[in-house]
């Protein structure tokens, strides 16, 4: 299971707009533990951000 969160508009175009949905992706931590990331255009109005669950294949 992995996570994303994102905001679009004008607050997205700010420093808070990355560190808004950095605490996004952090309520959804449970979603995927293994990895994350956050994406900003300014010039758009979009930041998104995402966790990431790793997929372990234990089949021999």
């Amino acid at each position: 299971m992995c996570g994303i969160v994102g905001i679009v508009g004008g607050a997205a175009a700010t420093v808070s707009g990355a560190s808004t949905v950095r605490r996004m992706a952090d309520m959804i931590r449970h979603r995927g533990p293994d990895g994350d990331g956050v994406w900003t255009d300014a010039e758009a109005g979009v930041a998104l951000s995402q966790r990431r669950l790793a997929i372990i294949d234990l089949s021999s």
